[in-house]
């Protein structure tokens, strides 16, 4: 019985050595530069901006924190990977760099609605209610 306990116990920390394992595998793989390269709402394509030159880079680092940026502002954030498939932003700082800014306005407006997302390799898709997407590639 005493070896039966001392076994569940050496399971338990190995399985949450694991995870712990896994989960930080899973923000090193955010970890990096990110060009949008597409946005599909309701089945429709768009671009927050007209010119995809100048559309919106993501910056992950390992503190989970977050840059956004574009021509016109830049917005920082912090992320938080909760379980598989699932994060959350929050903690957004918005800097506008010119006058002419809405554009970082509406596209933090889509990130905070993110509830989950797809990570392969070089493509990173954030989903909002199953539907719409935010899609991303490796810089």
């Amino acid at each position: 019985m005493k070896n039966l306990f001392y076994f569940l116990i050496v399971a338990l920390i190995a399985l949450s050595l694991t995870s712990c394992e896994a989960n930080m595998e899973t923000y090193n793989n955010f970890i990096g530069d990110w060009h949008l390269v597409r946005i599909n709402a309701n089945g429709e394509y768009r671009l927050p901006i007209p010119n995809a030159d100048t559309c919106f880079n993501l910056h992950f680092f390992k503190n989970n924190s977050m840059i956004g940026e574009s021509v016109s502002s830049t917005f920082s954030s912090v992320y938080n990977i909760k379980k598989k498939n699932k994060i959350e932003f929050s903690g957004f700082n918005y800097i506008p760099v010119s006058d002419d800014s809405t554009d970082n306005v509406v596209f933090m407006e889509d990130i905070l609605k993110v509830d989950s997302y797809m990570l392969q390799a070089d493509t990173l898709k954030f989903y909002c209610n199953k539907k719409a997407y935010l899609l991303f590639v490796r810089r």
